[in-house]
């Protein structure tokens, strides 16, 4: 496979996601994602995932929405993808620094 068509094949998937599993994933990369500034990541994942429970008990205890397992995974898999990032650019950071001194 060529480097084209794995990112043809990568963007037709994307495509077949629904638009709110797109911004349940959006929801939970961004809310772990700012609350990494106020607190330790691991704390801001784990709260991100907490928000994603809250979101679909209270659209089952309000019926103003759908609950669905799949819109806690994906709220999960964006809070786990800050997670991977955040650690990936410290390595690169310290490794850099390492690399410097």
């Amino acid at each position: 496979m060529t480097p084209k068509q794995a990112i043809e094949k990568a963007a037709a998937f994307i495509k077949r996601i629904a638009y709110d599993k797109k911004l349940h994933y959006a929801a939970g990369l961004l809310i772990a994602g700012v609350l990494t500034n106020f607190m330790p990541v691991l704390f801001a994942v784990g709260i991100a995932i907490l928000v994603g429970v809250a979101k679909e008990v209270y659209d089952r205890a309000t019926k103003k929405g759908t609950p669905e397992l799949a819109d806690f995974l994906w709220t999960t898999a964006g809070a786990l993808t800050w997670l991977l990032l955040y650690f990936v650019v410290e390595g690169i950071v310290w490794a850099w620094i390492a690399w410097l001194t």
